[in-house]
């Protein structure tokens, strides 16, 4: 009997080092992504670079989903049964009656019965993850294969995106998920998989569509191998600049231990952000506290539904407003998306109105402390590890992207 638990390795990944330089520019800004692509999509304006990895990388990831999966190609019943241990609370899984070592892929499938229920995959709903780089400029500038390098994902999340009934649900990843993801050698070749950050799964690309695929892997894998039809990217430097173009942000600060970002976060005051208030308000963690991670998390969402309610308003005063913004950050995303796929889906997403707190879900798991390798002092020290209860997600997939047969 194999228990699916959520061990980490030593291979020595340190995704909080860049938390410990709070003066630098080293947190990314998913949410200013997040809140464009719900109200209005992206205008794909730049080239991919370097093609042969981004074709290499489509393949390997391609070629993983295809192999590692239970995926049966003639469509038939995948038959799938859970056992919790009542003692860790992990959970080990059989397909077909055959005991599946780890976390199979069985979302790969469209057709499953999972613990006596069968269900069927609700082509009308769209997956989409949306990812904030921890970079400033290009996206396209890291050496491939550290997995030390300090340009990582921090804000994660998958899209369920319901076209017949026009809704959204947006799903947080946190970005201490212990997961598997795909390790890669200087050459930018695939030569493995480890249970690391989720996060990490960026930075052992290239910055651009070669990270972008390892990171669109890694969330397959966690979410048992649900296909994810595609991507987009932002880098940090979408901050201010965003923020400025809608004429700033209104947010009701919901911490106390705020003021220690600026003095003006006063707990239960309306605060306009302007400038660099709003890179401030997102990125500010408390790392002498455990966890501060997660409550990070639920300032990106406050943002990301402030943001788009101001940017739709601009929009139904001027309806060149989002093509203007187009042009803004053309030059700081990447996406696996072409032009005519991307503007619809932003026409589709648009006309489900604006973004509403329940509109988001953060998926289900455990914050623990989890010692790794420091690789300043490569000595062991205890660190945010995130441990999804499987169990719960999988209810959850079902319930986004799967409908009963009955």
């Amino acid at each position: 009997m194999r228990f699916l638990t959520g061990s980490t390795n030593g291979h020595g990944s340190d995704p909080r080092k860049s938390e410990h330089h709070i003066h630098k520019s080293k947190i990314i800004f998913g949410a200013v992504v997040l809140g464009l692509a719900l109200v209005g999509g992206v205008w794909l304006g730049s080239q991919y670079q370097q093609r042969k990895q981004t074709e290499a990388a489509n393949a390997a990831y391609r070629e993983t989903l295809d192999t590692s999966t239970f995926k049966d190609s003639t469509n038939t019943l995948q038959d799938i049964t859970t056992e919790v241990s009542p003692d860790t609370g992990n959970v080990y899984y059989r397909v077909n009656d055959v005991e599946a070592p780890g976390r199979p892929h069985f979302f790969a499938n469209d057709h499953i019965r999972y613990d006596g229920v069968e269900y069927q995959r609700n082509t009308a709903v769209k997956t989409y993850l949306i990812l904030g780089a921890d970079t400033r400029g290009d996206l396209d500038d890291l050496e491939p294969g550290d997995p030390y390098a300090e340009d990582a994902t921090d804000a994660i999340f998958l899209i369920a995106h319901n076209t017949a009934k026009d809704t959204v649900h947006v799903l947080q990843i946190p970005r201490d998920t212990m997961t598997l993801i795909n390790t890669v050698d200087t050459k930018g070749r695939i030569d493995g998989q480890i249970t690391d950050h989720i996060s990490r799964a960026w930075a052992y690309g290239n910055g651009a569509d070669f990270s972008g695929q390892l990171s669109m892997q890694a969330v397959s894998w966690l979410f048992a191998g649900l296909p994810i039809d595609g991507y987009l990217a932002g880098s940090m430097d979408l901050i201010t600049s965003l923020n400025d173009f809608v004429g700033g942000v209104p947010v009701t600060v919901q911490d106390d231990f705020m003021t220690r970002a600026d003095p003006g976060f006063v707990k239960g005051q309306t605060v306009s952000l302007q400038g660099d208030l709003a890179e401030k308000y997102v990125r500010y963690r408390d790392i002498t506290e455990d966890f501060t991670a997660m409550t990070r998390m639920n300032r990106q969402r406050q943002y990301a539904i402030a943001f788009s309610d101001v940017l739709l308003a601009k929009q139904k005063k001027d309806n060149k407003t989002i093509s203007n913004m187009f042009q803004l950050i053309q030059d700081h995303i990447q996406t696996n998306m072409d032009k005519g796929q991307y503007l619809k889906v932003a026409l589709d997403m648009a006309n489900s109105g604006p973004l509403e707190d329940q509109d988001f879900e953060t998926i289900p798991g455990e914050s623990r402390q989890g010692e790794e390798i420091n690789p300043d002092t490569n000595q062991n020290q205890m660190y945010d590890q995130f441990y999804p209860d499987y169990k719960a997600l999988d209810q959850l997939i079902l319930a986004d992207f799967y409908r009963t047969i009955s």
